[in-house]
C-alpha cells in the first residue's frame, strides 16, 4: 500500500513540476514543490527520476536550465543552504 501511495506521489510530483515550468514559475517554487515531496516521504532517487524524466520530455530549451538546477540541488551539488536532499 505505501509504494503505492508513494508511487501517486511521484506522478503527481512530475504533473506539479510540468505545470510550474509551462507556468514559468520561479526556481524557488520549483524546489519547495520537491521540498514537500520530501516532506510526504519521497525519496531522493523518485525526485531524480522525475527529473531526468522532465528533462528528456519538455522539448523548451530555456526549462532545461531550471531543470538542471533543481537536479544539482537534490543531488546537493549545490551549496548547503539549497540542498534538498
Amino acid at each position: 500500500m505505501e509504494t503505492n501511495l508513494l508511487l501517486t506521489e511521484r506522478k503527481r510530483l512530475e504533473e506539479a513540476l510540468r505545470l510550474q515550468l509551462s507556468a514559468d514559475d520561479s526556481l524557488q517554487e520549483l524546489v519547495h514543490t520537491i521540498r514537500q515531496y520530501k516532506l510526504i516521504g519521497g525519496s531522493q532517487q523518485d525526485a531524480m527520476h522525475v527529473l531526468e524524466h522532465l528533462r528528456d520530455t519538455i522539448s523548451a530549451e530555456e526549462h532545461e536550465d531550471k531543470i538542471l538546477d533543481l537536479m544539482d540541488f537534490v543531488t546537493g551539488f549545490c551549496s548547503a543552504h539549497m540542498s534538498i536532499w
